[in-house]
Formats: structure tokens, sequence, C-alpha cells
């Protein structure tokens, strides 16, 4: 949530004054692949992953580095420890050259472990074209299989800049993304967007995707407006302090309407919760050769 706020470089700047020493002492080589150096792979994979997502320079121009490498010699992977984090930072960073070189070898790849991890880079891309191009392909299942349509689709909704282009085209497309995929999908990407939806113009968002998707959606959609609800109050009670805490000069407290629940939603009204499995990069599978 503090990625669309004031405080998020300040918040980056300390972030990485805590990662980059361990991603300096661990660096980038994997000097064993054997199974008493998983915790040392661990470590590294972390290192790296934290280090590249806060966009410290020396990591993006390594994972750059290594992805061209990759392209000159598509044959030769890049190491398990950390692929996930260079496709994405690669492509991030990157345009239409990476981002189509990654979807060639999604379709070539035979491996449903390494489709999982293009999958998950493809949807780091930080032009809305591209993603809205993603968002049409996850809808053929002769590129995207509909069991892998809902963690495809959260993929995409669950980055910060690709939030409102993923809900965007959820809206203008959604009886065809819908009968493509179904309403579970659906829902995985519009869920995945809300957990980064934060403000009184985000709860405005909701409500007008109801208008779109029917009232059979009232319920799911409540649940939607009672997590935005949830993370307006905390941003409202603790941006200031985290702000404060990290003596952050840069730091404007948003207009009070940006956190003005007008009309709460009752909690009568939110379905109970099942446990939803967005999915998540697993550091075992990560760590496989």
């Amino acid at each position: 949530m503090l990625s669309s706020s004031s405080i998020y470089g300040d918040f980056t700047e300390y972030v990485l004054g805590l990662a980059l020493p361990l991603y300096t002492s661990l660096g980038w080589t994997d000097s064993s692949t054997e199974d008493d150096a998983l915790i040392e792979r661990f470590t590294r994979s972390l290192a790296v992953d934290i280090t590249c997502f806060y966009k410290d320079s020396s990591c993006v121009d390594e994972a750059k580095r290594q992805y061209a490498a990759w392209i000159a010699a598509p044959d030769t992977l890049i190491s398990s420890t950390y692929r996930t984090d260079v496709y994405c930072t690669a492509i991030r960073a990157g345009g239409v050259t990476e981002w189509d070189f990654a979807w060639d070898q999604y379709l070539a790849t035979n491996s449903d472990q390494h489709k999982s991890t293009l999958r998950y880079g493809l949807a780091c891309s930080q032009d809305p074209w591209i993603i809205n191009r993603y968002l049409e392909r996850v809808l053929n299942t002769n590129y995207v299989r509909l069991q892998d349509s809902s963690s495809t689709l959260s993929y995409i909704g669950r980055h910060e800049n690709s939030k409102y282009v993923a809900w965007a085209w959820a809206a203008n497309n959604w009886e065809r993304l819908t009968k493509a995929v179904g309403n579970s999908a659906a829902s995985s990407l519009l869920g995945a967007a809300v957990s980064r939806f934060s403000t009184s113009y985000d709860l405005k968002l909701v409500d007008d995707m109801l208008e779109v998707a029917g009232p059979i959606w009232t319920g799911t959609f409540n649940s939607y407006k009672a997590s935005i609800e949830t993370n307006m109050k905390w941003r409202e009670n603790n941006e200031h302090k985290i702000a404060d805490w990290l003596s952050s000069d840069s730091y404007v407290a948003p207009d009070p309407e940006t956190f003005k629940i007008k009309n709460p939603t009752p909690r009568s009204l939110v379905p109970p919760q099942i446990e939803t499995s967005f999915p998540k990069r697993r550091i075992f599978e990560k760590l496989q050769k």
C-alpha cells in the first residue's frame, strides 16, 4: 500500500539499506548446488529479490545483463535461484523485445514450472499496451491453459503499475472475460488488484464495476469494499507514523477525502471469507534445478 504514498521513496531507501550488505556479500554466483548449500541459495535468492524489487541500480543492471545473455543463448538457462527475479526485473526495465522473447520461450518450453515462472515475469511489464495484450492472450486457451488462467490473471492484477490497467480492461471486456475463463478467474484478477486499493477513488471503482458485473456479484464486491476500507483505515492511522519513523522530508499528508469512507460496508453484507490461494512463488520450487 505504501507504493502509492509520498513516503515510498524513503521507505525504499530504508529497505535497501538493510538488504544491500547481504546482497553485496552473497553476490550472484551460486557457490554450490548441493543440498548443504540450500540455505545459502535461499538467502541469496531473498537478497536478489528484495534488492531488484526496490530497483537498486546494480541489481537491475545485473538482471538485465543476465537476461540479455539468455536472449543470446536461449539454451543456457538463468540460475533457478533468482530466475524469477531476473525475468521480472529485465521485463519491467525493458520493452517489447524483452517481453516478446519471454513469450516465445513460454510457448516453446515443455516445463510447467518454467511456464509458471515465465507467466509471472511477463506480468511485470510497465507498458500498459503490453499488459492489455497479455490479458487478451490469457483468454485464448491455445496460449494459456484454462487451469492456469486464475494464477496468470492474479500475477497481472497484483502489480502496482498494472492494477488500474487490469481493472479498466476487465470493465471494458467483462462478458468476454467471464465467458472465456469463468467467474473464479475473473475474481482472481480483480481480487489481486483490490489488495492494492486504498483510497476513496478505489471504492468508487468497485461501485462502478458492480454496475458492469451485475447484482450476482454483490457479495463479492462487498468483500472487495470491506478490504479497501480496511486498507484505507490502515493508511490513515499509520502512514504518518511511518513517515515520522523514517524522518521523511518528502511526506505530504493526503487530502482528508482520500481516506474518507462515506458509507461503510456493513460486515453483515460481506460473505464469509474462503481462503483464496493467490499464487506465490514457492522458494522450494524456485531453487529446484
